[in-house]
């Protein structure tokens, strides 16, 4: 379970002329021409496409070879979802957002009666988030849900039992 945007970005990110040239061969090697090439235009500034986006691709297309199914999963919603109601969740640039998500995990956590390292970082907390999320849904009446589109892949979502009333 990983994030990406949707392809029509990943298309607007190798047009971008500050789009490096490997970036733009890889991509075009994942995901082919872009479809409408002459409607693109470039993304706001601070939105490349960069090599974290092709470890999640490398990782997608090596579980496809290996016939595994993957899905595409969201940190923030999940966190979203499992955090007390009438909480906000701090953006990841806020100075408190770990402590905030290390909260939540360690109340996740408690509920599957797993341990959790207290030291993680956003990206391990956000890692954290989906495995603790489908696990909740595999052991209570939590929901999970697959959403497939063809153009862009395949998404998890897993919610607590109170988002399907």
């Amino acid at each position: 379970m990983f994030p990406t945007p949707r392809l029509y970005e990943f298309e607007s990110f190798i047009a971008d002329p500050r789009c490096k040239p490997h970036l733009i061969a890889v991509a075009h090697r994942v995901f082919g021409k872009p479809r409408r090439a002459d409607k693109l235009t470039a993304l706001p500034r601070g939105r490349l496409f960069t090599r974290f986006m092709l470890a999640g691709f490398a990782t997608h297309l090596a579980l496809d070879a290996l016939g595994a199914r993957s899905y595409e999963g969201y940190p923030y919603l999940a966190f979203s979802l499992w955090k007390a109601p009438h909480r906000e969740l701090p953006p990841k640039s806020d100075r408190t957002a770990l402590q905030v998500r290390i909260a939540i995990l360690r109340r996740l956590a408690r509920t599957l009666n797993v341990a959790i390292d207290s030291t993680a970082t956003l990206d391990e907390a956000d890692a954290a988030s989906l495995v603790l999320s489908a696990a909740l849904c595999a052991r209570s009446s939590g929901i999970a849900l697959a959403i497939s589109d063809p153009g862009e892949g395949q998404f998890f979502v897993a919610m607590p039992p109170e988002c399907g009333a």
